[in-house]
């Protein structure tokens, strides 16, 4: 797996590509997502578009993220899911969760005052 992660100030992008699930990677992303969160950032991104498989770690790793960011009034969000990442996302309901954007730039430019009165 090849992991990016586009920061800006209340807003990170993870670029997930290739296959996505073992041990070392899910600590590596887990870890950095945390780092994102101690930082501040409550609006996480999951760039998906080149991602070929992921795991049911990664799924929690989702989920979890789903909850830092909600208790900070921030959301996650998919953002061009490849037909993998697609069925995944439906089949384990994460559209409920964390909607899905169509570019990097869709996900940056959202309406981040539809999230509560409070900023993160």
């Amino acid at each position: 797996m090849e992991l990016k992660i586009h920061e800006e100030t209340d807003t990170a992008i993870f670029h997930l590509k290739g296959e996505v699930g073992r041990k070392d990677v899910f600590r590596s992303l887990q870890t950095a997502i945390q780092s994102c969160i101690d930082k501040g950032i409550c609006f996480i991104g999951f760039n998906l578009s080149e991602t070929l498989f992921f795991d049911t770690g990664i799924i929690n790793l989702f989920y979890f993220s789903y909850k830092e960011t909600l208790s900070r009034n921030g959301k996650i969000g998919f953002i061009d899911p490849s037909p993998f990442a697609s069925e995944i996302i439906h089949a384990a309901r994460l559209n409920q969760i964390g909607s899905i954007y169509f570019s990097d730039e869709e996900f940056l430019l959202q309406d981040k005052s539809k999230t509560s009165v409070m900023s993160c």
